[in-house]
């Protein structure tokens, strides 16, 4: 009796794809800067859109509503250049250059409080060490950045250039997206062209909402944290505001590196300080995850937290800080793609294994 034989076979297509997702990972690894790039102006591309074809509907000629649009980004971002950013810049140069005397008070907080508890509670365990090795390594990375004498006016004109190719690329990508999509499309077979151009809109739309509701949604925190911290005394403010908004993209991480912060300025201050602080914090993130955040994502696609975690660490492995911040992005448009091509397949394959209903019936039918 001959012996069963196993018999794998793979189709040609899956090959092809195969090959693609490594060609396309080798390139991302050789030209990271290129595909950040890009990426990142379709994203931006993306979150401009909807206000483009609104002018568009107004009887606007698509480069004229292009253009004013662009217009009003570059109002806004004056305006942010001119109030916010030399105040934040002041502060950090102060944050830096007071970085140990606040880490030796916050050492000396924590000796105390830890002598405190120890005397009452009992033993605790010495978490001190950790503490001193944690600040040598800041003082010793903050030092380090000063010493080398990277200049922050350099800095900025280098993200200014990068900040402008990143719109210029957006500028043309809406420009001559309608060519870009019917060259796209004739990629692909064209019994499949009718179903991939079904997903270019819906694939912009919630893009682009996500991207808006996200820094509406980080821009309201920063906001209230800067005017609540400001209020109760804490120094550098608009810094911590702005660090705590600017990581918000990754689910807690602004919260825990905002309280760190004011915990650590606001010790040197007093403990009245730090607890309205925290107080602060604490009523912030209670309105931005109650009110302002499900009203301002309300029509965006939900990214769970846990996969934008694994998202950003990815982006981050392979295009640095831009794969970091594109990461959700990208995640969130994935996400559309499924929901819209592979799980309707799938509904439509469990309901034809459906066992029939009585009278021969579907079980799922009416």
């Amino acid at each position: 009796m001959d012996k069963p034989t196993l018999t794998v076979a793979i189709a040609p297509r899956s090959i092809v794809i195969a090959i693609a997702l490594f060609l396309l990972l080798v390139a991302l690894k050789t030209f990271p800067l290129v595909f950040g790039l890009v990426l990142v102006s379709m994203v931006v591309a993306s979150a401009l859109e909807p206000p483009v074809r609104f002018l568009i509907s107004r009887r606007f000629p698509r480069p004229a509503a292009i253009a004013t649009v662009f217009l009003g980004l570059f109002a806004v971002l004056a305006l942010v250049f001119l109030l916010v950013l030399p105040v934040v810049l002041e502060q950090a140069r102060a944050f830096v250059a007071n970085f140990p005397s606040y880490v030796a008070m916050g050492q000396e907080w924590f000796s105390r409080v830890s002598r405190l508890y120890a005397s009452r509670a009992g033993q605790l365990p010495d978490l001190s060490g950790i503490v001193i090795q944690a600040s040598a390594w800041l003082s010793q990375r903050l030092g380090g950045w000063l010493q080398a004498g990277l200049s922050i006016t350099l800095q900025i004109a280098a993200g200014m250039a990068g900040l402008a190719m990143v719109l210029l690329s957006a500028f043309f990508l809406l420009l001559q997206g309608p060519e870009l999509g019917r060259g796209f499309l004739a990629l692909f077979p064209a019994r499949h062209r009718a179903l991939i151009e079904a997903q270019f809109q819906p694939v912009i739309d919630r893009l682009g909402a996500y991207v808006r509701g996200q820094l509406m949604s980080m821009s309201a925190l920063a906001a209230m944290l800067a005017l609540g911290l400001s209020l109760v005394g804490l120094p550098y403010a608009w810094l911590i505001a702005l660090v705590s908004g600017v990581l918000e993209i990754v689910p807690y991480l602004g919260f825990l590196t905002g309280v760190a912060l004011a915990t650590l300025v606001g010790v040197s201050v007093s403990w009245k300080v730090m607890l309205l602080a925290w107080v602060v914090y604490a009523i912030a993130n209670l309105v931005q995850g109650n009110v302002l955040g499900p009203f301002i994502m309300a029509r965006t696609v939900e990214v769970p937290p846990l996969l934008v975690i694994y998202a950003v660490l990815v982006g981050s492995q392979l295009l640095g800080l831009v794969g970091a911040v594109i990461a959700v992005p990208m995640t969130a448009m994935v996400l559309v793609l499924v929901q819209n091509l592979y799980v309707p397949v799938m509904d439509r394959q469990t309901d034809a294994e459906a066992p029939p209903g009585p009278g021969g019936a579907s079980a799922t039918g009416p």
